[in-house]
């Protein structure tokens, strides 16, 4: 569990002065005792080239941007703001509040509502307004940004008359002597001075600042009393949000699966994820990216016989799911998670484990259970990768004979009639049960499924002692993490 503070991420690049001042206004809310340590951990990050922003407009007195560009170019920042580990993100456009929910559910981030920010502090503010006054884009009106969140807090959004919008609004800022040219007294001031006479004439108890450049312009142009600064509501958020405050939950968001190992148990635990998610429509479920790799070098025959090494193959399955932006990786296979511990020094995000989540499992689940017994591939038993969690816990490891462990478990494994080649019934779910038998009779009181291509032949109650499967372990536990549930 990492405890570290939180870190806020901000998409820098589509208006760069309001950018700066609301970081500016950020770092003066910090109380700082002990030096530069105590400032909030903010990130910026902008990419793309200018073009590539959506940040041109047109010569419409809407000013209409590239929404298409710009949309693409918030959720590009936003996802590389989280491989750089932020835990929320501010987007300073309020346009951009009609997709935030679509990015978030995309990248499994909170984005700030910067609306709900505004909503909240009018009402702490000022209790008894209800008609607010909104200095906003053309856009950001006619899209009704601000309608739903405001009158949840029972506000109600009020906007100049038209010609006063055109004319003092939108010119104050997208102007030739506007704030996006770099000019905020004057003329820019003037006009915004008039635009707040015309919301009070139209009976507004509250006028806030609904464009992040408008806070650009000196403060003498506005209101003395019964503004509210956007920039100063959001920057004071975000200081909220971070100083102070510890990460104490669970990171979640997309599974990746490092699959292949082989094919079939990799349906398996995808079919498992998919169960195991309480969900009741397509868009509650959890994204899953899988990278089925079977041509990954065979793990027993790596351990056993010395035959090619599959670290290198599994470094690079994970790569691939690194690149394709997933949380976390999980494995279907115990074998592999003797090279597994290596592989995961050489890439940025976590492998959750499916023996350490099986033992765990275990352990707290049958508190009276000492002797356990293990069905296993021949590396996985000789690597002792169950053996040593499990004596760590007090618990006695049992497995086949040499000769059990040979002629039925590996041969209902990997046999030319066994399950890797295909089939789930007859001869390799005979061998498997009477391996199982051999096991009750040395006074097993439980038996670890401990090779994913097993549990697709036996099930719970094929014995009188109980199974437990890796598989649906690993996939329960992926589910609680990718929801952020803790265990």
């Amino acid at each position: 569990m990492d405890k570290k503070r939180l870190t806020v991420g901000i998409v820098g690049g589509l208006c760069p002065l309001a950018t700066a001042d609301i970081y500016l206004k950020a770092m003066k809310k910090v109380k700082v005792e002990g030096g530069d340590a105590d400032y909030p951990d903010i990130i910026i990050n902008a990419a793309l080239e200018q073009t590539q922003r959506g940040n041109h407009f047109d010569n419409s007195p809407e000013r209409n941007y590239d929404m298409q560009h710009r949309i693409l170019y918030i959720y590009q920042v936003c996802r590389e703001l989280k491989q750089r580990g932020v835990d929320k993100i501010l987007v300073p456009d309020f346009l951009s509040c009609n997709f935030a929910g679509t990015i978030s559910e995309q990248i499994r981030l909170p984005l700030i509502d910067i609306v709900g920010v505004l909503a909240r502090r009018i009402r702490a503010q000022w209790p008894e307004a209800v008609r607010v006054g909104v200095l906003a884009t053309s856009a950001a009106i006619e899209n009704k940004i601000f309608e739903k969140k405001f009158g949840n807090f029972g506000l109600t959004p009020i906007y100049p008359d038209a010609d006063i919008q055109a004319r003092m609004v939108m010119e104050a800022i997208y102007g030739r002597e506007g704030v996006k040219y770099g000019v905020i007294s004057e003329k820019p001031g003037e006009l915004i001075r008039q635009a707040c006479q015309n919301l009070y004439e139209h009976g507004a108890e509250v006028v806030v600042s609904a464009i992040t450049e408008l806070p650009l312009i000196e403060r003498q142009y506005y209101p003395d009393s019964h503004y509210l600064d956007c920039n100063e509501a959001i920057a004071e958020e975000l200081v909220h949000d971070v100083v102070g405050s510890e990460r104490s939950y669970a990171r979640c968001g997309t599974i990746g699966i490092l699959g292949g190992l082989g094919p079939a148990a990799t349906v398996d635990i995808f079919d498992k994820i998919v169960r195991h998610t309480p969900a009741s429509c397509d868009q509650e479920h959890i994204k899953v990216v899988i990278e089925n790799n079977p041509q990954i070098p065979d793990r027993t025959a790596a351990l056993r016989n010395g035959a090619e090494d599959p670290s290198i193959a599994m470094l690079a399955t994970a790569e691939k799911l690194v690149a394709a932006g997933v949380d976390f990786i999980i494995v279907p296979c115990n074998t592999a998670h003797v090279f597994i511990k290596a592989v995961e020094q050489h890439i940025t995000i976590p492998v959750l484990s499916m023996i350490e989540s099986t033992v765990q499992y275990i352990q707290e689940s049958f508190p009276n259970v000492r002797k356990i017994g293990l069905l296993a591939t021949t590396g996985t038993v000789e690597s002792a990768v169950y053996a040593e969690p499990l004596m760590k816990r007090n618990f006695e490891l049992l497995t086949p004979d040499v000769e059990t462990q040979q002629n039925a478990v590996m041969e209902a494994i990997y046999g030319k009639n066994g399950i890797k080649a295909g089939h789930k019934t007859g001869v390799p779910r005979d061998l498997l049960l009477s391996a199982a038998a051999d096991l009750v009779k040395q006074g097993a009181q439980l038996i670890i499924l401990g090779c994913t291509e097993i549990p697709l032949a036996l099930r719970n109650g094929d014995l009188e002692v109980p199974f437990v499967d890796p598989t649906d372990i690993l996939a329960k536990a992926a589910v609680q993490k990718a929801l952020g549930i803790q265990h």
